[in-house]
């Protein structure tokens, strides 16, 4: 009789086990998948684009391509674990690319700054590290022309997709309307998300600007020495040094400081001297000109007739509020959303340039506005 008990109750805890175990699997959340790709520029360069999806949990036929601001690359969009946009829309159904332009993360950079970065040196910077004289300097010209096209292309290729959205954080966001201004195939895009990208600097500028402006040859010996040098300076010292130039990316109060470590460390890149200049030229000129300042972007902005969304921070210091405003009103677009984030519109604090996307609340306040924007004009498989 005993016997019989016991058999009946092994029975039934292996039931349940087994139960239980079927329910924890059919309940389990997709998981996450993370992969690497190539691209190659028709002027020679090698990008690099890193893939986030959830296998078997992608809803809608559009990919999302996440492009970084000047300065910066791909590790920006997935700088920690509570702070990944990308990881963020991935969750949601989307199948995301995030990219490094030419000069930044893994994609082709100079082997010669090898020999000045010895403080700052990543393993990453070996991945496409180049001798080649003519990838010493580069403007965003070339990243409009050459980078744009060949991340589209691979994404189209990799995926099959004839669309693909782009959320551009400041240049990121420049370069896909200077792009579709002159595109001989603008409908291979189809949303957009500019974050923090003003399309002019009117006069009078803060006092970071006007140095910027006022001080190129400074500037120039600043780039001599090494961007990411001096970043990483900053992280030695503990937070005893100051950077000069924080307040035009960030809002000190809404960002944390293990963010900032993992920005000046991971994220933050070398700036070309034609890059650096066409900002600059910017600033003097006050429109997003091209390299050779024939070309006004900002004022063929209606060209550009693409659904889009303008995010701006109340406080930042390098793309205020209205110079995203006139990119805004500029556009030719019918379906345009402008959207400022402050205290004032309900957040819980008032936001900079970086903070729109590594902000402390940046997960919570910001990253669900953009992804509701994106899921109303997605397309479901």
């Amino acid at each position: 009789m005993r016997f019989a008990i016991l058999r009946v109750v092994l029975i039934l805890f292996a039931v349940q086990s087994t139960g239980c175990a079927a329910f924890s699997l059919i309940h389990r959340p997709p998981q996450m998948f993370q992969e690497t790709y190539s691209a190659q520029t028709h002027d020679k360069w090698t990008l690099t684009l890193h893939r986030f999806y959830q296998k078997g949990a992608v809803k809608y036929k559009n990919p999302v391509i996440l492009c970084h601001g000047m300065g910066y690359n791909a590790y920006f969009w997935d700088i920690e674990k509570k702070r990944s946009f990308a990881k963020y829309l991935a969750s949601g159904g989307f199948d995301v690319w995030t990219v490094s332009l030419r000069g930044a993360g893994r994609s082709s950079k100079t082997g010669w700054m090898f020999f000045r970065e010895l403080l700052s040196f990543r393993p990453d910077d070996l991945s496409n590290m180049s001798l080649d004289g003519n990838k010493l300097n580069w403007t965003i010209d070339d990243h409009i022309q050459q980078d744009v096209p060949a991340i589209i292309g691979k994404v189209k290729e990799i995926t099959g997709a004839d669309q693909v959205d782009w959320v551009g954080h400041s240049m990121g966001g420049l370069i896909i309307l200077a792009y579709l201004e002159h595109a001989q195939n603008p409908g291979e895009v189809g949303s957009i998300v500019t974050i923090a990208s003003g399309v002019v600097h009117f006069k009078p500028h803060n006092a970071a600007l006007n140095f910027i402006e006022k001080r190129k040859l400074v500037i120039d010996f600043g780039l001599l020495i090494n961007q990411k040098n001096m970043t990483k300076a900053y992280v030695l010292f503990g937070g005893r040094l100051k950077d000069p130039f924080a307040d035009l990316f960030y809002h000190r109060k809404n960002v944390e400081s293990q963010t900032i470590a993992n920005l000046y460390n991971y994220v933050a890149e070398n700036i070309s001297p034609g890059v650096m200049n066409q900002f600059i030229l910017m600033l003097r000129q006050q429109y997003f000109l091209s390299a050779d300042g024939k070309t006004n972007y900002s004022e063929e902005l209606e060209k550009v007739r693409h659904p889009i969304l303008f995010v701006s921070g109340r406080v930042d210091n390098l793309s205020d509020p209205e110079s995203v405003r006139y990119g805004y009103r500029k556009v030719g677009s019918r379906d345009k959303t402008y959207l400022e984030l402050s205290a004032f519109n309900g957040m819980k604090m008032d936001y900079g340039h970086d903070d729109l996307i590594i902000g402390k609340y940046a997960q919570k306040e910001v990253y669900p506005q953009i992804y509701n924007w994106l899921l109303m004009r997605a397309n479901p498989k």
